[in-house]
């Protein structure tokens, strides 16, 4: 699917137009994350279940919002209301907050996890980074 490397404005634009479903783009989403993220170990929290049920939400209803549909990952930094948020730390490996990621969502973007964010290691970079390629 070649809609799934194309820019988010992109995807959104497709979305609103019928060309892709939000739901195909994030089951392709998910299919990578599950297939690359044991290697990558780049995220902390995948929320398959919430992204697809939003995802249907939005094939099944009309809109116009920026980044309708288009599945995103919002960093572990960012408070992610009844979605676990660590910070990096494990002092917050069991946070949970009751606040927080309503702008992306209110402009249509389906959030399908938080990626992992690297603590500091006494100065060092992290032992893992990278972006993600097509394979």
């Amino acid at each position: 699917m070649d809609s799934v490397f194309a820019s988010a404005l992109e995807q959104a634009r497709l979305v609103r137009e019928g060309a892709v479903s939000a739901t195909e783009l994030v089951e392709h989403a998910l299919e990578r994350i599950g297939r690359l993220d044991p290697e990558l170990n780049a995220f902390v929290t995948v929320c398959a279940d919430d992204a697809l049920d939003a995802a249907r939400v939005i094939d099944d209803g009309t809109g116009d919002e920026p980044f309708r549909g288009v599945p995103i990952a919002i960093k572990d930094l960012s408070a992610t209301a009844g979605i676990r948020t660590t910070y990096s730390s494990r002092a917050f490996a069991a946070f949970v907050p009751d606040l927080g990621r309503a702008v992306l969502v209110l402009r249509g973007a389906v959030d399908r996890g938080a990626p992992r964010t690297h603590g500091r290691r006494r100065g060092r970079a992290p032992r893992r980074h990278g972006r993600l390629r097509a394979r």
